[in-house]
């Protein structure tokens, strides 16, 4: 059985590309491949799951998939192994978004300098989007496909029964959601000036806003806390920190809507989420986030939190806009199953000459 093994520096079970990780395992399996993940960190639930770097065997292995998300101190390691590798991957958050002191800055500019001198490491690459081929060709890089290996439709199945504690929101209220880490990227700040706004435009109907997400930055938490005071939404707006999958899940199926503002999206995973629980998306126009949505959602060329707000009151008050939304995510639910996805790695792998 030909090997195909996975590697990134660190794993954990609650993040977008430890999800990749583990859904092309699933994947490569189905396809007749052996395969297991390898990283350098790995939290305590996945310890079972993961081998560690001084496992990883690499004249046993045909093909290494290295997933980069962000900049690490491997590259020697990498350089080191004499398996072909392929690239997957993620894009960077830009450096921008991040204090100049922390650790999200220095990676997030080291790893943008390991792509450029990654050029001839790699025998080729899987991008999870368009716009993460686009970098990468704008570089150099050959052999470029996109695959989407991001998407485990199980994980979110709304049929599964919940068990355990959440909050539970009362039924009256319009449940507006958003998922992401709380960092400048993502603009949670134009969400509460967005329900500011509703909230005058439809003062009748009580309206939250819950955002999930933990906190990359501290001091951009802080400065939503302040704006949340000064715009007198304490009553309106719920910041969750980070949700298991199951409380996740239950959030989704309460909401009515769900919002976005990132301005850096290499794909947008809650997107696909939404769509999965027949939630009407309103988002702005920028990255990938016009790719992954397709026409599932509403998007908004410029990120004016006034339009938002008159656009969600147009879905509230219109059933038949919400249904044509929402049977358009059902559609573009299509683009990222297992059924998709499969015969797409194994056309790529079998081009690149390895095969089960």
């Amino acid at each position: 059985m030909t090997n195909i093994h996975q590697f990134t520096p660190l794993i954990s079970s609650s993040d977008g590309v430890s999800g990749s990780l583990f859904l092309t395992q699933t994947l490569l399996r189905s396809l007749g491949y052996h395969s297991e993940i390898y990283a350098e960190k790995t939290s305590n639930t996945l310890a079972k799951e993961v081998f560690s770097l001084d496992q990883f065997n690499s004249g046993d292995c045909a093909l290494l998939l290295v997933h980069h998300s962000m900049g690490h101190d491997l590259e020697d390691w990498l350089a080191s192994i004499t398996c072909p590798r392929i690239l997957v991957y993620h894009n960077i958050t830009p450096s921008r978004y991040f204090n100049r002191d922390s650790e999200e800055y220095y990676y997030s500019i080291k790893g943008r300098q390991q792509l450029q001198q990654w050029k001839t490491l790699f025998s080729g690459a899987i991008c999870v989007s368009p716009y993460n081929r686009e970098e990468l060709e704008e570089i150099g890089y050959k052999n470029l496909a996109v695959i989407p290996l991001l998407v485990d439709s199980k994980r979110f199945n709304p049929d599964i029964e919940h068990c355990g504690s959440e909050q539970h929101y009362q039924s009256d209220e319009t449940l507006i959601l958003s998922v992401g880490r709380i960092v400048e990227n993502k603009r949670q700040h134009l969400l509460l000036e967005a329900l500011w706004y509703l909230k005058q435009m439809h003062p009748s109907k009580p309206v939250r806003l819950v955002l999930v997400g933990g906190t990359t930055s501290e001091n951009y938490h802080h400065q939503l806390l302040a704006r949340v005071c000064e715009l007198d939404l304490e009553r309106e707006i719920t910041f969750t920190g980070k949700c298991s999958d199951g409380q996740l899940r239950r959030l989704y199926q309460q909401a009515n809507i769900m919002w976005c503002a990132s301005e850096h999206e290499g794909f947008c995973i809650p997107l696909i989420e939404a769509n999965s629980f027949s939630l009407p998306i309103i988002s702005f126009a920028t990255s990938n986030i016009p790719d992954t949505l397709g026409k599932s959602g509403i998007l908004i060329e410029e990120p004016n939190p006034i339009t938002m707000a008159y656009t969600t009151l147009s879905i509230l008050k219109d059933a038949t806009l919400a249904e044509t939304l929402i049977a358009a995510g059902t559609e573009n639910l299509q683009r990222f199953t297992s059924d998709t996805l499969t015969p797409a790695l194994r056309n790529y792998l079998e081009e690149r000459g390895v095969t089960p």
